[in-house]
């Protein structure tokens, strides 16, 4: 990928190829996907012991539990013969294979193995259990990593922590509802576009409207706009706020954060929203969504009623997005050359971050 980049200028986008190709996609997922943590759900998603939920990503499948109150994760297969361990969500004791029937803890260890005596040939591998896959939680979210020795998801979210996952106690919210969208465009439009004030105007011209943002210094692998505002940037100005702001921050600040690779989060004093990417092939993706609220808003008897101007705005603003990058997928991947603007500063961020990442030492 690096003798790729050594023919474009910094100055300029990726090339066509980095929208449209299945190489360029596959060195993606092998690079990026496969290297960095990755934001998988949320803890209270496993809160109870028993409790797990599924993920199919990146052609693998895994599955997310709760064993004695530690969050683990593990490819969703049987050692024996590759079969699906689980579907969806739910809780249960342990894990049991459809197949044969054979029993394994909810922290991966083999329980029983019916039809197979213990020293058989091949068996011992089996006595490993499931294959683990590295997982952490921090601020209410779970991560997971695929690789064999990933980095500390300390040192890759940085400051994230201080400044936006303490401050607007993320942790401590109500993800109340999650959605997904399958889009006709390559993972990165959606992010991008969440990064630029430029297109705000013309897309989002009654939505969103006028917005005064400036670059928070960061460390670490991610990257923040932010809006000093005393009123939410989940409604409409010409809507009055119902959700109880977070009672954690103390500034009245809105932050727009893309978490690399995949993670863009809109944190602002009300709620925290987030959109994840996934690519699935060049020029398709999956989204999918969560919106958290305070729990104080979350368990009023109105809170139905008060939530709906936000979904509303919610719906527009990402329909906006949804139906603008399906656009430009169509155009980018026959363009010639495109360019930054001082106001499209972000994007240029974000690919100097994907070209530093592909780049190997």
């Amino acid at each position: 990928m690096s003798e790729i980049f050594s023919t474009y200028d910094e100055g300029e986008s990726f090339f066509p190829d980095a929208y449209a190709s299945e190489r360029w996609c596959e060195r993606e997922k092998s690079r990026l996907f496969k290297k960095k943590w990755l934001m998988v759900g949320r803890e209270e998603d496993v809160r109870n012991d028993g409790d797990f939920f599924c993920l199919d990503v990146l052609a693998e499948s895994i599955f997310i539990t709760n064993s004695d109150n530690n969050i683990r994760a593990f490819y969703n297969v049987c050692p024996h013969r590759g079969m699906k361990l689980r579907e969806g969500h739910g809780n249960s004791a342990s894990v049991v294979c459809p197949f044969h029937g054979w029993v394994f803890s909810n922290n991966g260890e083999i329980f029983s193995h019916p039809g197979v005596r213990d020293g058989e040939e091949g068996f011992d591998n089996c006595l490993l259990g499931l294959k683990k896959v590295h997982c952490e939680v921090t601020g209410g979210f779970v991560w997971i990593n695929f690789s064999q020795d990933p980095g500390s998801l300390k040192d890759q979210i940085g400051s994230l922590e201080e400044d936006v996952l303490t401050p607007f106690d993320t942790g401590g919210l109500t993800c109340y509802k999650v959605e997904e969208s399958f889009l006709q465009a390559n993972w990165k439009l959606y992010l991008e576009v969440g990064m630029e004030n430029l297109h705000i105007p013309f897309v989002h011209r009654g939505s969103i409207g006028k917005q005064s943002l400036s670059r928070l210094k960061t460390s670490g692998e991610w990257q923040c706009l932010e809006m000093e505002d005393a009123e939410t940037a989940s409604l409409p100005r010409n809507i009055k706020a119902g959700l109880r702001n977070i009672e954690s921050l103390d500034r009245k600040v809105t932050r727009f954060c893309l978490v690399y690779p995949n993670l863009f989060i809109v944190a602002t004093i009300d709620s925290v929203w987030w959109a994840q990417t996934w690519p699935v092939s060049p020029e398709t993706c999956v989204v999918k969504f969560g919106f958290c609220v305070p729990k104080s808003s979350f368990e009023r008897d109105d809170f139905d009623e008060i939530i709906k101007p936000y979904e509303c705005h919610w719906s527009q603003v990402i329909s906006e997005d949804e139906a603008i990058i399906q656009r430009h997928q169509k155009g980018v991947k026959k363009a010639s050359s495109v360019f930054y603007t001082r106001y499209e500063k972000e994007v240029e961020k974000f690919h100097g971050w994907l070209r530093s990442a592909f780049v190997e030492p």
